[in-house]
């Protein structure tokens, strides 16, 4: 009881304490485990900015062999922001881990506030928070180095705001707001497309047809809009002159229409098991089902609209890479609470919430432990292995190649520039092209590719061993992986 009442007295404060704790696990690791690749990179712009000057515009990639490593990427104001703390507090993962913590718990606060606003009920409001703040996907991903929980919580504290600008119309608001959700949109473009819908909602209950000739309205559309236009034209030009790019490619978005059933089908497998862990999903389809009590809890209809939405518009984008159905998260944690409230109000159905939310705490429990936290453990790594073998025996300033399939980690964690090409890219010729251009070093293992590949192709692995065999200048050469100086 003296439990229950603490946190009916202090809900926001259990929930934030609840959610670091949560995060908080392994914090410390290295760059490894699941999409390394896109936290090395992001690690990489981090500690590139340190190291070689805090020159905002042109962030620096590893993988750009001899060239400067500018590259065409995301706003890059996340990694900018941690080569700041870098400059008082020295070079660490958990710098960056951190921020992402933090950004995280700020998501959760205004997740609570916004549902708080919209519905004046807290036990939905506190429910609401509480499943977003334990879903295993929304853990991991608000604890590693990249920026999806900044942009999580800029786009939903902006959109707080600017339903606190409608509802008291004082500027204040309206100016957090526009930063927010411009910061949101520069970072990742694709928030643009899940947050506008909501947004002209809330618009549209205030003001009604006078949104279209409203002033302010189409001062924040056109700021928003010129900011992002501004940033990606600059950051296309970068990759045109210095050839290097994160791929903003017009096959990333859109369908592939040779393998769309392989698309919607991974998606799905996305959000019903990996995301919701299919009990979820079930729970969530139920909470849509619950009816609303007023007109404002529409909103939240619309913002899930609004997400399944952008999904099928970058449904390429979101078969290949979970993380970027974070934001269906948010709506969905509603429902998960709408149906929660609703099952354990009912008297037939309430002493099955007790056994059902165990059931549901255990899953995700042991699918975090296995799907994420076990493949960041360094001792059963490969990669990391050799990343450590390569920072001890190559000279800092000497460039490589790794046989890692245009995944960075290797170059990150061995601090090492150089090229990633792919197994099958790597013959004779490759190698003395690059040795023309300076490369000093080759490398990789046989048990390793990019995170997600965790062998070499049998014809690639042959041919490679024949390079390495053939080599006089060998400095390791196992079952699992090689080094050799060129």
């Amino acid at each position: 009881m003296r439990i229950r009442n603490l946190v009916n007295s202090y809900p926001i404060a259990f929930l934030l304490l609840l959610a670091f704790c949560l995060r908080i696990f392994n914090f410390s690791s290295p760059i490894l485990g699941v999409h390394s690749w896109r936290q090395a990179d992001t690690a990489a712009i981090a500690r590139n900015f340190y190291e070689n000057g805090y020159n905002f515009w042109y962030p620096q990639v590893d993988w750009g062999g001899n060239l400067t490593g500018y590259c065409q990427t995301e706003f890059p104001i996340y990694s900018f922001l941690i080569a700041i703390l870098y400059k008082f507090l020295g070079i660490h993962e958990s710098i960056g881990r951190l921020v992402s913590i933090v950004f995280s718990l700020i998501t959760i606060y205004f997740l609570y506030k916004l549902c708080l606003e919209i519905t004046k009920d807290q036990q939905l409001s506190f429910w609401s928070s509480f499943f977003y703040t334990i879903i295993p996907t929304n853990i991991y991903y608000s604890r590693t180095f990249q920026p999806e929980s900044f942009v999580l919580m800029t786009g939903l504290s902006g959109i707080y705001f600017f339903y606190k600008w409608l509802k008291t119309d004082q500027k204040k608001y309206f100016y957090t707001s526009l930063i927010l959700v411009t910061l949101a949109c520069l970072v990742k473009v694709v928030p643009a497309f899940y947050l506008s819908l909501p947004m002209i909602f809330l618009a549209w209950q205030r003001f009604d047809r006078k949104m279209f000739f409203n002033l302010n309205l189409w001062f924040y559309f056109f700021v928003v809009l010129i900011s992002t236009l501004i940033w990606y034209l600059h950051s296309f030009q970068v990759g045109m002159e210095y050839g290097l790019t994160f791929g903003f490619g017009a096959e990333r978005f859109g369908w592939n229409f040779q393998r769309l059933g392989i698309t919607f089908e991974q998606i799905i497998y996305f959000i019903a098991v990996r995301h919701l862990l299919v009990l979820g999903f079930i729970v969530m389809i139920f909470g849509v089902c619950c009816k609303r009590k007023n007109q404002k809890e529409r909103f939240f209809d619309v913002f899930l609209i609004s997400t399944i939405g952008y999904i099928l518009i970058f449904a390429n984008l979101n078969s290949f890479h979970e993380y970027y159905q974070l934001p269906f998260l948010i709506p969905a944690s509603i429902y998960l609470g709408k149906a929660f409230i609703a099952i354990n109000n009912s008297s037939k159905f309430r002493r099955f919430v007790p056994v059902g939310l165990v059931i549901f705490l255990s899953i995700a429990s042991i699918f975090y432990s296995y799907e994420y936290m076990a493949k960041e453990i360094p001792q059963d790594s490969d990669l990391f292995e050799l990343a450590q073998i390569v920072k001890q025996k190559v000279p800092k300033d000497s460039l490589i190649i790794a046989t890692t399939g245009g995944d960075p980690t290797i170059l990150y964690l061995s601090h090492h520039k150089g090229w990633v090409p792919s197994p099958e890219e790597v013959t004779k010729e490759y190698l003395s092209n690059r040795v023309k251009d300076r490369a000093e070093y080759f490398l990789g293992g046989y048990n390793f590719v990019q995170t997600w590949q965790t062998s070499m192709p049998k014809v690639d692995r042959e041919r490679i061993q024949g390079i390495v065999n053939s080599s006089q200048s060998k400095i390791i050469d196992t079952k699992r992986f090689f080094l050799i100086k060129l």
